[in-house]
């Protein structure tokens, strides 16, 4: 027996019902509420998770460690993706309420360990964006385009800094386009150089990967399980903004399903394209991904010298510059998504008073309605 999807009458009481089984915020966040808008759609919050796992700036630091990389992704895939997926989930679904991991940790342990985990969540992202994202962009531009010498490479990492932040502070409605454009980007790019390894392997073959390289050791353990668990949080961002959502209930499980198998996908097949392609010893952890991309586009135009540099000529510069574009589109969407999720959870503590002298609870008083 088939059952009709929920009409949008049932789908706003729905929403109306999450809403109203919120917790008690303080009046400053009740003023604030009644002014978002309903703008993200199930596949909106596909986009926004792909966006915020597939991170393209460790890619390379877990390929340089060589295909033991590979095994650790899939043991913590199994110990650690798995069930806290299911956690965010339950969390999710059960407490759609703006704010989400803000709110989630002020109804286990009252509002002031909440507004100190909150600020801890939210401040990684300037330092994030600031670093690794923008001096990995900007290599990106210089092994493609052009060198940024002086003065200008700093004029070139402000310009990716202040861009993303004025894509944070935009509203829903536009900033959506963010997180869709950063994950169209990262499955074109990925599943572009995917297709670019085999055809590579056909015209020049690639390094064997040894059985015995697979194994898990304890130096791979402490060089990548950080890593690792580091590119596979992110699931709870979107609950940051469920009440922007039409029916986070229903579409915070579901997506969180669907982006978690295409993480895995998405990172564990360039992984393995990079070992294919380059030897272990020349892989730099944040350069890797990079080279492997210039040595892969030779085949559509260029060469590889004697000492490892790569030339790329005709159709490869071309097909370097496309992907060049869509890595630093990834980078800066990256940063912009997390921002996204990080400043609206952080906007509910504001409002709600956590940072406010004296207005911290007993978490058995706050959570006294839930039973």
């Amino acid at each position: 027996m088939t059952h009709a999807p929920p009409s949008r009458s049932e789908t706003t009481a729905a929403s109306t019902a999450a809403v109203a089984d919120a917790p008690d915020l303080s009046e400053g966040w009740g003023e604030q509420r009644g002014r978002l808008h309903k703008d993200l759609r199930r596949l909106d919050v596909l986009f926004f998770l792909i966006c915020t796992l597939v991170g393209l700036d460790t890619i390379g630091s877990v390929a340089a460690q060589g295909p033991q990389g590979l095994t650790w992704m899939a043991i913590l895939a199994v110990a650690f993706f798995l069930p806290y997926g299911l956690l965010v989930a339950e969390l999710g679904s059960a407490f759609p309420v703006q704010g989400g991991p803000y709110v989630w940790t002020r109804l286990a342990f009252g509002r002031l360990t909440a507004g100190i985990n909150q600020i801890l969540y939210w401040i990684s992202n300037p330092v994030w964006v600031g670093g690794s994202l923008c001096i990995i962009a900007l290599t990106t531009w210089e092994e493609f385009f052009t060198p940024l010498p002086g003065g200008w490479k700093y004029a070139a990492g402000l310009v990716f800094i202040w861009g993303g932040a004025l894509a944070v502070v935009q509203s829903v409605r536009i900033g959506k386009w963010v997180p869709i454009a950063g994950a169209i980007a990262r499955i074109v790019l990925l599943g572009f150089f995917l297709v670019s390894v085999v055809v590579f392997a056909v015209a020049h073959g690639v390094h064997t990967l040894p059985a015995g390289e697979f194994a898990p050791t304890y130096v791979g353990f402490v060089a990548l399980v950080p890593v690792l668990i580091f590119n596979f949080v992110g699931f709870e961002l979107p609950s940051s903004a469920a009440e922007e959502m039409k029916n986070p209930r229903r579409d915070i499980p579901l997506s969180i399903l669907r982006s978690g198998l295409a993480s895995l996908v998405l990172y564990g097949g360039p992984i393995l394209g990079i070992l294919f392609v380059l030897p272990s010893q020349d892989i730099g952890s944040l350069g890797g991904f990079i080279d492997a991309c210039k040595a892969v586009f030779t085949v559509y135009g260029g060469s590889i010298a004697a000492d490892g540099t790569v030339t790329l000529t005709g159709a490869g510069s071309v097909f370097g510059g496309i992907a060049a574009a869509g890595l630093i589109i990834g980078l800066l969407t990256s940063g912009v998504t997390w921002a996204m999720g990080a400043h609206r959870a952080q906007a509910v503590a504001c409002a709600d008073g956590a940072a406010r002298p004296g207005s911290a609870r007993s978490p058995r008083s706050t959570a006294r309605r839930y039973g």
